[in-house]
């Protein structure tokens, strides 16, 4: 063999193989009829988790696949009538749906892809998510709330391979309210009953979802209270939005228990899911007489409480209630007075000056004296004092005292 042909096919191996290590480590194999597109590569594989019937992401919030944009055309022409539905206000547990209707006006096939979602999202009338040239489909947007809200916004984010929509959001938006309202909420402050007459206080149930409901039973804990239910008409109430409702007329006659009051109001209603609540109705009744604040003290009528706020041990603090008595009590009389702590004074004295045909007033006087020890008597450690009395209606006055002597 001559020398130039073993020179000559060592050169070719070692070529061969040079080239073979330069495309392994910089390159990447190409066909002999160029790149592979992008739709022949296999995605058997994706999107295998996704439910029948469902192209998209499997669940409420993730996301499927963008479809692809041909960069030369011809495209489609994706047409949407409404990007956004008002529910208006849905009732609490109730499930509303809407249906946007996407048509395609272009020559070539429509895909369609689903972005992130805030609600359940499904797309209908579809095989592969693709819509024919001139065909429509719908994509269905379905809520179901839990709570009440003033204002929801959820939807759906769409894509498509029309370059002009690309990607669009489809909304739905509204209010969630409660079944049926109870206004004031909770709790009735039916405040002072007075022994002279009756008093009316008128509570509401409403619902601004409903155009009607029944109570089909109401009850309080005490059966002196005569309860009346009364329809309310939608176009002169005051609440906003009202569809339907009752006005609910209490009426507390005078010979209550004379002493802070604690009822509770049980109402019952046909609607589904939520037929039944509770008020509280909460008052004082006075009585043969009636405690009112001076000025400047701080005194809850409904608790009985007087504040007397931050007192300094070495110079004592004094606070002045109003007493008002009836003259139709016959001798009334203050008899004696319990304090505890006991270094607490209380003084009760007639007003001589004061003129009135019905009633007769007293100061009562409440003393945190000089040199007292420094303690804190507030919240659930108040002080009290108890007035006897010799009128069998109100035997005895509790009043309790807040303050930090210091």
């Amino acid at each position: 063999m001559k020398t130039s042909t073993i020179l000559a096919g060592i050169i070719l191996t070692i070529a061969a193989l040079i080239g073979t290590i330069w495309v392994g480590k910089f390159g990447e194999a190409v066909s002999e009829t160029g790149p592979i597109p992008a739709q022949e590569i296999d995605q058997s594989h994706a999107g295998h988790d996704h439910p029948e019937g469902d192209k998209f992401a499997p669940s409420e919030g993730s996301a499927g696949e963008r479809p692809v944009i041909s960069e030369s055309g011809p495209h489609p022409v994706a047409v949407v009538e409404e990007l956004t539905f008002k529910f208006g206000t849905m009732q609490m547990g109730t499930e509303k749906s809407h249906a946007f209707v996407i048509r395609n006006d272009g020559k070539v096939p429509l895909i369609l892809g689903r972005g992130p979602t805030t609600c359940q999202c499904t797309i209908s009338s579809l095989k592969q998510n693709t819509i024919a040239p001139g065909e429509t489909a719908s994509i269905e947007l379905v809520w179901k709330p839990n709570g009440p809200t003033e204002h929801f916004l959820k939807g759906a984010t769409i894509w498509s391979n029309d370059p002009k929509m690309a990607e669009f959001d489809l909304r739905i938006d509204g209010k969630v309210v409660e079944s049926f309202e109870v206004f004031p909420k909770n709790v009735w402050s039916v405040g002072q009953i007075t022994n002279k007459k009756t008093t009316v206080y008128t509570g509401r149930v409403v619902s601004r979802s409903l155009d009607q409901f029944e109570i089909t039973n109401i009850q309080c804990e005490n059966e002196s209270v005569q309860i009346e239910k009364i329809k309310i008409d939608p176009k002169t109430s005051t609440i906003p939005d009202v569809k339907s409702g009752y006005s609910i007329k209490l009426t507390f006659p005078p010979t209550m228990k004379v002493g802070s009051f604690s009822h509770i109001l049980k109402i019952e209603t046909d609607i589904v899911g939520g037929t039944e609540t509770e008020i509280d109705l909460v008052g004082y009744t006075s009585g043969p007489f009636q405690i009112l604040p001076t000025f400047g003290v701080r005194w809850s009528n409904e608790n009985k409480v007087v504040s007397m706020g931050q007192v300094d041990s070495s110079k004592g603090k004094k606070v002045t209630l109003s007493v008002f008595v009836d003259k139709g009590v016959e001798d009334f009389k203050f008899l004696d007075v319990k304090t505890a702590p006991k270094f607490l004074k209380v003084d009760v004295k007639k007003d001589e000056n004061f003129q009135s045909k019905d009633r007769e007033r007293y100061e009562l006087t409440i003393e945190v004296p000089a040199g007292s020890p420094a303690l804190s008597r507030v919240r659930d450690n108040l002080a009290t004092i108890d007035i006897r009395t010799n009128n069998s209606d109100i035997e005895t006055v509790t009043i309790s005292v807040s303050f930090i002597c210091l």
